[in-house]
């Protein structure tokens, strides 16, 4: 089976060490509000686990206002989803959310990628290599939101 970042982007992992730790968690989301319950869960889990809200993010490849997220999380969450670009860290009070262009180059102990939805524009993988980009910001946990209009497609890859 191949690792998610490789099977988003279609390209071949580097040889790395095998390290202990959980492995990539995928959301299959049916719509907008679906997803938006679905890492809304992910996060308060987190959150009650004693994870602190800068010690997490929330990518996409749109900017928040076009997100699935763009109304922010469910009411359960006791922390405001707040689009971040800025090179300071975000304020202890929010969770960031930032594009995947702005967080190149950063990285978060959680990370959940929201809005993978689209078929492949560029290169020959599942979705755009920018995909990977995103998908390896994550040092610890990373948490994938996917369309399940795409489950049939990652799965094919997924084995290949």
């Amino acid at each position: 089976m191949r690792r998610p970042t490789a099977v988003l982007s279609g390209l071949k992992p580097a040889p790395v060490l095998k390290l202990e730790g959980p492995e990539v968690e995928v959301i299959w989301y049916r719509d907008n509000a679906h997803q938006k319950r679905e890492i809304s869960r992910v996060i308060r889990r987190w959150l009650n686990d004693g994870v602190k809200p800068a010690d997490l993010a929330v990518i996409s490849c749109r900017t928040q206002r076009n997100s699935g997220l763009a109304e922010g999380l469910e009411e359960t969450v006791r922390y405001q989803l707040i689009e971040w670009d800025k090179d300071e860290p975000p304020p202890e009070n929010i969770i960031p959310f930032s594009t995947v262009h702005s967080f190149k180059g950063l990285e978060s102990d959680l990370v959940v990628m929201a809005d993978i939805g689209e078929p492949a524009k560029l290169g020959d993988g599942f979705l755009s290599p920018l995909y990977y980009v995103g998908a390896s910001r994550a040092r610890v946990m990373l948490v994938l939101s996917i369309s399940e209009a795409m489950r049939r497609d990652y799965a094919d890859l997924e084995v290949s």
